[in-house]
């Protein structure tokens, strides 16, 4: 078993953005097709929209129930073929990859699914219990009304626990990827003294991703409202179109930090036997 090494955040983080945009012609053949359905799925609510309030346009409105059920439900499984196929480019360098393959639904994108929920379910039986012992000491707050400090501090320290939980579980989904034996007590061994480095690596990717969609989405607003586009279909399908490169390639810089930091907690296993 090697010695245990930290992962170096931000270089981590840089070197799966380098890689990422090193591989930009890879990264569209493999976005093209999720990122192309999102936008047409998004379009198609914003034509079939409802509003709130017919008496009162100021409203807003909302796509009818089933395609918004459509649109989580294509979401998340564009998610996971994708981030399969990104998980693999990175870990399995040598492997012939064609577009079939890379978003075919197989056996493995299934247990990377079913790992990508028992992640989830871990961080939500943690919190749940710390919500109740909140509610119990009076620190959860009442609903609608004024956030006390200590409401906003009970709130803190549960989803950073939750991100705790998740960082720590997360190598499970690159392992599911390549096909790694790897289980969630042996993903928790092997992370111990990583929690706060794995937390800020599923985190920052997320973070400085969502804040460059907040600012396109803003520039794109405000460009086609000066053209005289805003609010029309052509400008919701523009807008979902680039929104979607932008956060599918976030995700590849997420899925490729993730694969790099487990790369090195790999090298403190010890070795399979012959």
């Amino acid at each position: 078993m090697a010695a245990p090494s930290r992962i170096p955040v931000l270089s981590t983080m840089l070197r799966a953005l380098r890689f990422v945009w090193d591989g930009r012609q890879g990264f569209w053949y493999t976005a093209f097709l999720p990122v192309l359905v999102l936008t047409v799925l998004n379009t198609l609510g914003a034509a079939l929209a409802q509003p709130v309030d017919p008496a009162d346009p100021s409203a807003g409105s909302y796509a009818p129930p089933f395609i918004a059920i459509i649109a989580h439900l294509a979401l998340l499984a564009l998610y996971v073929m994708f981030a399969v196929a990104w998980h693999r480019r990175w870990l399995l360098p040598g492997e012939s990859v064609t577009y079939a393959t890379a978003l075919k639904w197989d056996a493995r994108k299934t247990k990377f699914l079913a790992r990508l929920f028992l992640i989830a379910v871990c961080a939500f039986a943690v919190m749940l219990p710390m919500f109740f012992f909140a509610q119990l000491l009076g620190l959860a707050g009442e609903p609608m009304g004024t956030v006390t400090p200590g409401a906003a501090f009970s709130a803190v320290v549960t989803i950073l626990v939750g991100y705790a939980v998740m960082g720590r579980l997360m190598p499970l989904l690159p392992a599911a990827a390549v096909g790694d034996p790897l289980d969630l007590r042996g993903c928790w061994a092997m992370t111990s003294g990583e929690t706060g480095r794995l937390m800020l690596i599923i985190l920052l990717p997320g973070l400085v991703f969502g804040a460059l969609n907040l600012a396109a989405e803003a520039a794109v607003d405000a460009l086609l409202a000066g053209i005289g586009l805003g609010g029309s279909l052509i400008a919701v399908a523009v807008e979902s179109f680039g929104l979607q490169i932008i956060s599918f390639f976030g995700i590849a810089v997420g899925v490729t930090t993730l694969s790099i930091a487990y790369q090195s907690l790999k090298q403190t296993l010890p070795a399979p036997p012959d």
